[in-house]
């Protein structure tokens, strides 16, 4: 997932239940995570890395699973990588 520097653009990465959505933002640790459903209502926040373990610079890749949990690619301070799951319904 490349960020590119005064860009505009959004995308949203919606799970294959329609229902829950995620999306970066300019903030390279930063990720939001929606839900909607037509007469139920809606719910969305923000999350940063920086506030779970602080190792993490930035966001890689932003990928729903079969079960709903996100699943966040993350660089970390040393050059390293990490995988994160993401559970909305348990945040």
């Amino acid at each position: 997932m490349a960020r590119l520097k005064d860009n505009d653009a959004r995308f949203r990465i919606w799970a294959e239940d329609g229902v829950w959505d995620a999306m970066p933002t300019d903030t390279p640790t930063e990720f939001g995570v929606g839900w909607q459903r037509p007469e139920e209502g809606s719910w969305g926040q923000m999350f940063d890395l920086q506030h779970w373990d602080g190792t993490e610079t930035a966001i890689l890749d932003l990928n729903w699973q079969e079960d709903n949990t996100l699943l966040l690619t993350g660089q970390t301070f040393d050059g390293g990588t990490s995988l994160l799951a993401f559970n909305p319904q348990t945040k």
